[in-house]
């Protein structure tokens, strides 16, 4: 196993004792057309924006009773090869964070072993800022979290801002791991080229810690995690829990894991002292490494001058390029 960690990291690490469906294609956004000054006099004319290998859809989950925007980015290589399968990326927190992973991929593409399809899963944006908000909590969240520590505290605020019964607010990560494995990816490998046998998952901050709980699943289809600054504070230890109940049975672990942060997270108040972002991820990196589990192998990675939000698409890179890059 391989774990690499920064002397921030490092430091952290110390202290850390101290977190078949149904598809219709998306309307496309209608925005104000320019005047016909601003057109140029004509030679500026409105049209369509370019979306070649890339594809929308709104996605109705019977497994979660609620709407799903995925859009899903095919590299050049699955115009040119028509029976071909491609290793897929899914992403959670799709809507927002789809660009910079995108926009990462295309930057490491050529040092991957093959050409890589992107699943991005999102909660629509016209439901609203909030229910962005209980939404991610409810589907990345264990169960039996009893909301009774710091951040169990700040989550049941979000929850009753929201009208959300504490009960209903919490618990649904597997719920939501059986919706990606077993109604979302196989209704798009229907119709699409996605390899599922070389799948991985990745996510940021509350997708993070998702990601890091459904490797110690056994439904999980995931053979690859990339994990941006994990809430590990969700659950209130669960993570921990998790994997010490997971060690007294296995002794390998059939994963590659990449996970990283930014060096700004350290010292945030909210972020690192309530969310436990970077003293968990180094907490968990060495967690891993201690148990030697067979078939795993880890990196963990600080990156200087870079906050919780512009550290994810560095992540992605660097998860790309250590998970699915060439041999040197």
């Amino acid at each position: 196993m391989k774990q690499i960690l920064s002397l921030a990291a490092a430091a952290a690490l110390l202290t850390s004792a101290c977190a078949a469906a149904e598809m219709q294609t998306a309307p496309n956004a209608q925005a104000e057309r320019p005047s016909g000054a601003e057109r140029g006099n004509g030679k500026m004319q409105p049209r369509e924006f370019p979306t070649l290998g890339m594809q929308a859809f709104s996605f109705k989950s019977d497994f979660m009773d609620r709407n799903y925007d995925i859009i899903v980015r095919f590299p050049m290589a699955y115009m040119q090869d028509p029976e071909r399968k491609f290793p897929t990326l899914v992403m959670t927190d799709g809507n927002r964070f789809f660009g910079g992973v995108a926009a990462s991929l295309m930057a490491v593409e050529a040092e991957l072993i093959e050409p890589m399809i992107i699943v991005a899963v999102g909660t629509p944006f016209e439901e609203g800022p909030m229910a962005y908000n209980v939404r991610r909590v409810y589907e990345f969240s264990p169960k039996n979290w009893d909301l009774k520590d710091e951040f169990g505290q700040s989550v049941a605020s979000t929850c009753k801002q929201a009208g959300v019964d504490l009960r209903d607010c919490t618990g649904g990560a597997p719920k939501f791991l059986k919706f990606l494995s077993k109604e979302l990816l196989p209704g798009l490998a229907r119709g699409m080229r996605l390899d599922l046998d070389n799948l991985a998952l990745g996510g940021a901050s509350a997708g993070g810690y998702f990601a890091s709980w459904a490797m110690f699943q056994k439904e999980s289809p995931f053979k690859n995690y990339i994990i941006s600054s994990p809430a590990m504070a969700y659950g209130d230890g669960e993570i921990f829990r998790l994997e010490e109940t997971y060690s007294k049975k296995h002794k390998s672990l059939n994963a590659g894991v990449y996970m990283s942060s930014g060096s700004l997270e350290m010292t945030h108040p909210y972020i690192e002292g309530v969310g436990q972002v970077v003293s968990g991820q180094a907490h968990f990196g060495g967690t891993l490494m201690k148990r030697g589990y067979e078939g795993l192998t880890v990196t963990s990675e600080i990156h200087d001058g870079l906050g919780h939000i512009d550290v994810i698409p560095v992540t992605f890179a660097r998860g790309l390029r250590e998970l699915f890059g060439k041999s040197e």
